[in-house]
Formats: C-alpha cells, structure tokens, sequence
C-alpha cells in the first residue's frame, strides 16, 4: 500500500513539473570556476581550470585567486558569456584578444585585491569593469594597468583602493549608454593614451568621490548631437595632455587646472542648482591654461578660485575661460591666493567680450611706493640738469 501511495504521489502533474523545474534550475546554475593551474599558468588549458575552460558552460564565474599568476597570450573568447573575478592578490596577464566577457573584476569582494596587466589585444567586457572594492579593508590597492591594445566596455566600477591606469597607446573605450562610478578612494589615471567616452544620442553620469588625473594623454567624448549630456561628479585635476569633450558637459566636483600645460576643450560647459562646479586653477610658475570652447558657457552654479602660490612672475593678464557666449557668469565665490612679491590678483568676467581673465598687478602700496621713486628720480635728473649742478 506504501509503495501503492508514492506512485501516485509521484504521478501527480503539479509534482512532476516541480521536479523537472529543480532539474532545469540545477543545469543553468554553475559552480565558480577556479584556476588551479595545475598545468601552467596560461588561462586557455581546459587542465589549469577545476571545472572547465571559462564560458564552457552558461553562468560561469572564472576565478583566480590564492596569488595566482594566470598569462593570456593566445585570443580567447567563451563559447558563453562570463564573468571573471581577479583576487587575492593574484594576476591576470593579458597580452591577447579577450572577449565575450560579461563582468571583468580586480578585487571585486570586500577585503580583497588583484591586478590585471593589460599591454596587447582587445579586450570586451559587455557588462562592465570593476576594480577596488567597496569597503576599503584590502591590505593593497587593485588595479587595472592598461598600457597597450584596446578595451570596449559599457561602464566602468572604480571602488575604494581601486585603480585604473591607462598609459602609453593604450585606448580604453565606454560605450554609449553605460553609466560609470569612481568612488571616493578610486583613481582614474591617465599617463598617455586615450580614455573616451561615446554619448551619441546618450546621458552619461559618472558619479562618485574619486579621482580622474590627467598627466597626458587625451581625455575624450564623442556626442553628434548639441544636447548629449556628460555629467561627472567626481573630481577632475588637469595637469597636461587633451582634455576634448563634444556635446554638453556638467561637472559636480572639483575641476583643477594645474600648469599651463594643458589642452582644454569643453564643447558646452554648464552648471546648474544641483550639479555646482568648484572650478581651481593652480598656477605654476609662469602661467596657466585654459578652458575654452567655441559655443557656449554657463558659469552660474561655480566657483573659481586661482592658487598662485607658485607663480614667480610679474603683472599679466592670464586667460582663465574663453568661449564665444559667455551666457551666464558665476554667481559663486571669486578668490585668487598665494600671491607673493607685492602682487594682487582679480578675476574678471567680461561678459561682452565672453573672457573670464585673471589679472595680476602690482599691490596699492608697492604701486605707490613704485611711483614715489619714479617721482624722486625725476626730481633728482631736474636738479642735475639745471645750471650750476
């Protein structure tokens, strides 16, 4: 009678059907695939793999971890997408083609790190790019060293000890339609080469607290159309290289200008109640660049200030912002510092003529002071040339 009652149970359609969806859910979920290497350390062996090679099977997460060194060197991509995580303080090599790629991750979890060497090939990660992680434990920082070859990419994930380097010819590419984040503790670092940003018929934000340097190299965006908006929030510090950035451009952190080494093209700069603009230019010794664009500039929601601290120079006029409308100009705080050698400075936003300069002169008292011995002299050159002296 047992055996009876479960064969009829199992014959009920509600059970049958539970149990081929357990089945189905079984077959599309997936261990993590770990590399173990037992053979070597190249990603492409089936055998450095404990399940299979990456993407073999649907949902697959490749890991490499416990300090691992894993080379790339031959084109590569998974028969599915997958994601790989870099952590534990190992490395992924890459000098070869790497795609089909969801997620690509250095660090990733909390408390861990990992760095990922990219010198040659292409590498594709339709998801996005992590590196740091989020809470700011790891005992090393995470990076991605991009020094050569070409990454695509919808977004990009910059977390706290997280780093993304990008030098040398290197092109680091975010497609259109992907937000990015470079949170407080994460750099962007471009030493050479070019990091772009498509928004054709797109808004972009990148938010976050961290840090996009520009020592040289060429920051771009690619937009047709007027109204294609950029929105950053993190910090911006200029030192030298490109700065190139078409359509409309917001920016809610600091934007530092350091130097005149600088290229800086803004296609549309704006402001606004929410997204306000600490704008610092830090002069060196002889001068600064600035920021210019051939449309148009609302400078409403800003603040500029210049540090002058290292300048060595005398009096001169330096361009600060330079465009063809200067619609609206700051209503925030204007401030220059660190003037030394009798010197003063004021900003000056000359919205006939769509220039904000800053202007440096002598200080009322060293004026003065200057002009008392010009008048002594001339005193003294009168008296000698009358007769009798």
């Amino acid at each position: 009678m047992k055996q009876k009652a479960s064969s009829q149970f199992c014959s009920k359609p509600w059970f049958r059907f539970l149990i081929v969806l357990l089945l189905s859910s079984s077959a599309s979920w997936a261990a993590p695939n770990a590399f173990d290497g037992t053979i070597d350390t190249d990603w492409s062996k089936a055998g450095n793999w404990d399940l299979e090679l990456p993407g073999t099977s649907a949902g697959n997460t490749a890991i490499v971890q416990n300090q691992r060194t894993v080379d790339l060197t031959t084109d590569f991509a998974g028969v599915n997408s997958f994601d790989a995580t870099i952590r534990d303080g190992s490395t992924l090599n890459i000098s070869a083609d790497l795609s089909n790629v969801g997620f690509l991750r250095a660090g990733n979890n909390d408390g861990h790190f990992g760095t990922i060497n990219h010198s040659t090939g292409t590498v594709s990660a339709s998801s996005g790019i992590i590196v740091g992680e989020p809470t700011g434990t790891a005992t090393a920082d995470s990076n991605y060293n991009h020094t050569g070859g070409t990454v695509n990419t919808a977004g990009i994930d910059i977390r706290q000890k997280g780093k993304l380097n990008i030098s040398n010819n290197a092109s680091f590419n975010l497609g259109s339609g992907g937000n990015s984040s470079i949170r407080s503790g994460g750099e962007v670092r471009l030493n050479g080469g070019t990091l772009t940003i498509n928004k054709d018929s797109e808004n972009v934000t990148v938010d976050g607290d961290g840090l996009l340097l520009i020592n040289s190299g060429t920051f771009t965006s690619q937009g047709t159309d007027p109204g294609d908006l950029l929105t950053m929030h993190n910090d911006v510090r200029v030192v030298d290289g490109t700065v190139n950035l078409a359509g409309q451009n917001m920016f809610g952190g600091e934007f530092r200008v350091v130097g005149d080494a600088a290229t800086i093209q803004i296609g549309r700069l704006n402001s606004s109640a929410t997204v306000t603009t600490d704008f610092v230019f830090e002069m060196d010794s002889d001068g600064i660049s600035a920021i210019t664009n051939t449309n148009w500039m609302s400078l409403e929601y800003t603040t500029i200030t210049v540090d002058a601290t290292a300048y060595t120079g005398g009096a001169g006029t330096f361009t600060l912002f330079d465009t063809n409308n200067l619609a609206q100009i700051s209503d925030g705080s204007l401030s220059v510092i660190g003037l030394a050698n009798g010197l003063t400075g004021q900003i000056i936003q000359d919205e006939n003529n769509d220039i904000v300069t800053l202007r440096i002169v002598p200080e009322p008292g060293q004026a003065a002071l200057l002009l008392g011995c010009i008048a002594v002299g001339f005193v003294l050159l009168l008296r000698r040339l009358k007769p009798g002296h």
